[in-house]
């Protein structure tokens, strides 16, 4: 027995500095709440493992061994510390396994209880709180949760009777999950009222990445266990108001699409749609005015970050909107919205406008768990090896958590280190005229590289950013970092919207005055000057005023000079090309005819014939009501620098 005890000393002590060195990057990390290790235990009585806690606490927060269904169902086996075989090495020196039981009445797990955490740091809720939960695993199977203050309840499916021992709703917080309907993601999830949400049963506010977790059976051999390690990380930032998951140190945004046809989802969308039907003057089809109002779920829109165009017709168009946390399908007709559609909601971050749910008192209240939750259902849930659970009260900054991503290699192995985003300047937003755009790099040893044409930019492509620039109208611009030793940051895409007049803005696109004093010259000498070139879109891009352009306008033509022909009434006809009223501010079409030159009149233009070509450009055909056998008509284009005519 002293041999044995010996051999475990000595083990103890060869593999102590690293794990003293990981174990320090934890508690040295600003806003330890508790942290789990599973080498720290009680020194006297049970030995139960406790948790490296702050200074001062009155409570390192020992885990008692809780076999659920014999507390809950008064069924199997009381539970003991023999029901979660240890590693003997880990990151932090130790690891526990969760086991897949067999037996439906053998549910057993770590627990601190109520009594015990009821109003300490590790009780986490109401408003202005913050937290971090990290956990160190090896996931053999399963999608549930790894730790937290989440109980689900017994009453969910109305288990009664004879055999029930407690009937009681759940009361839930905060928990870190193994991935729930998505299994392998990690999944942050919090309750702001102990129970469901959006009219269902379960708490549906959880965020989730959108990369998984590998299976490994947890009899592998020693040296495949060593280097498996993932680190589950979930935060919330009650200032951003938002719930953001990691896998791996790696996080990202990630939608959750087709809502109707998810079970969750569709109850999110329905909170969705009833908070935009009450805000719609009547009653709207589809609208449920019972539905509770603090269970809306609307995240806050503003200005899209992208816009597309589905559709479009004469007088409706469809577009797409995307916004930082939902994607909407809009109708708009004759220039009014009519109709939206939810299509997605962003399911990393995930808007959460709510405080931590906060018990009033011990009875309605959560335990503190690792390796499972109580729950009705009584499934095995998560499997595999616990290696450290850590909570922090405080939202965690990037590095902070890859940091602690980084300590998942027991034999430190260099790992490529994932880039920062950059950050874009200045915000997204309306702006009237041409902005310069500054880029900062957060990694030195990175390229950034840039896109403008809505293209997702890589190591190889897009634009290397080495100087400010400048953009004239709107543009989606999408910006990464990327090195030979590092993986590619996020892709941070803006989208800005600048409505500047648009004759200005065609001068800086191609460099005229902006007094206008050069709208009357002709660089290309083909008879027509700058100013007849932007008004009838006969020079869209940069360089184009140098190319010769004396085309005519073609029947359902875009671009060209007026065309002057004769209708079936034996009319004169004159159609052009023109901006559309809400691109256009400072530049006027009229179209003059008459029987000569020197006596020229204006027509109506409001009986012409008005067809669209895109969302700037529009196509005006007018009929002259004189007949005669001799008649001239011209288009007269002017602005407030200058003025000039076409004549036919």
């Amino acid at each position: 027995m002293i041999r044995k005890c010996t051999y475990f000393l000595l083990y103890c002590i060869h593999c102590s500095l690293s794990a003293i060195e990981t174990t320090d990057v934890v508690t040295k990390t600003a806003g330890l709440v508790a942290f789990w290790d599973f080498v720290k235990r009680e020194p006297n009585g049970l030995h139960r493992f406790t948790a490296h806690v702050p200074d001062g606490n009155v409570s390192d927060y020992p885990l008692d061994a809780i076999n659920y269904v014999k507390e809950y169902w008064n069924l199997g086996p009381v539970a003991t510390y023999a029901d979660f075989p240890q590693m003997g090495r880990g990151l932090f020196g130790n690891a526990i396994r969760i086991k897949n039981e067999t037996s439906i009445n053998v549910r057993p797990l770590l627990s601190v209880s109520r009594e015990n955490i009821h109003n300490t740091p590790l009780d986490i809720k109401g408003s202005d709180k913050s937290l971090t939960m990290v956990a160190w695993v090896i996931r053999e199977s399963g999608n549930h949760a790894i730790a937290g203050v989440w109980n689900e309840g017994t009453d969910i499916l109305s288990l009664t009777g004879p055999t029930i021992k407690k009937v009681e709703p759940g009361h839930r917080q905060y928990a870190l999950f193994a991935g729930l309907q998505y299994t392998g993601t990690s999944t942050g999830h919090l309750s702001e009222n102990g129970v469901g949400s959006f009219l269902n049963a379960y708490a549906l506010h959880k965020s989730h990445t959108a990369n998984f977790s590998p299976q490994l059976p947890a009899t592998s051999a020693s040296n495949v266990l060593d280097t498996s390690w993932q680190c589950f990380a979930m935060s919330f930032d009650h200032k951003k108001k938002e719930i953001t998951s990691w896998l791996n140190g790696v996080t990202g945004q990630h939608w959750l699409i087709n809502l109707q046809n998810d079970v969750f989802g569709k109850a999110c969308y329905n909170a969705y749609m009833q908070g935009y039907f009450a805000k719609l003057p009547g009653k709207q089809e589809g609208e449920d005015e019972s539905y509770p109002k603090d269970q809306y779920y609307n995240p806050p829109e503003g200005t899209p970050v992208l816009v597309r165009v589905l559709s479009q017709t004469a007088n409706e168009r469809v577009e797409a909107h995307d916004f930082r946390y939902t994607r909407l399908r809009i109708t708009i007709r004759d220039g009014v919205e009519v109709s939206r559609d939810l299509v997605g909601i962003s399911a990393n971050p995930w808007w959460y406008p709510h405080p931590i749910y906060s018990p009033i008192d011990m009875q309605r209240r959560s335990e503190f768990t690792i390796g499972r939750v109580v729950h009705s259902q009584r499934t095995v849930g998560f499997t595999g090896w616990i290696g450290g659970v850590a909570i922090y009260d405080r939202a965690l900054s990037i590095p902070e958590i890859r940091a602690l991503s980084n300590l998942r290699s027991a034999t430190p192995i260099p790992t490529p280190t994932v880039a920062i985003a950059p950050s874009i300047t200045p915000a997204v937003g309306n702006y009237q005229a041409p902005i310069t755009i500054s880029i900062e790099n957060h990694s030195p040893g990175t390229t950034l590289r840039y896109t403008t044409d809505g293209t997702r930019p890589s190591a190889t492509v897009g634009i290397v950013y080495s100087s400010p620039f400048k953009l004239n109208s709107t543009t989606t611009l999408k910006v990464i970092a990327t090195g030979a030793s590092f993986v590619p940051s996020q892709v941070i895409s803006y989208t800005y919207f600048i409505s500047q007049p648009a004759l200005s803005g065609w001068r800086t696109l191609h460099g005229l005055p902006p007094d206008g004093s050069q709208d009357l010259s002709n660089p290309s000498s083909d008879g027509v000057v700058n100013l007849l070139k932007m008004a009838f879109n006969m020079a869209p891009n940069a360089g184009d005023l140098l190319q010769s352009n004396t085309t005519v306008l073609a029947t359902n033509g875009k671009t060209g000079l007026p065309r002057v022909g004769k209708d079936n009434l034996n009319r004169l006809t004159v159609s052009f090309v023109r901006l559309k009223d809400a691109k256009n501010r400072d530049i006027t079409y009229n179209v003059l005819t008459g029987e000569d030159l020197a006596n020229l009149l204006p027509l109506d233009l409001k009986e012409a014939h008005v067809e669209d070509i895109d969302t700037d450009w529009e196509r005006v055909t007018v009929s002259d009501p004189t007949v005669t056998t001799k008649r001239f008509g011209c288009v007269r284009v002017a602005s407030a620098s200058s003025l000039m005519e076409t004549r036919n």
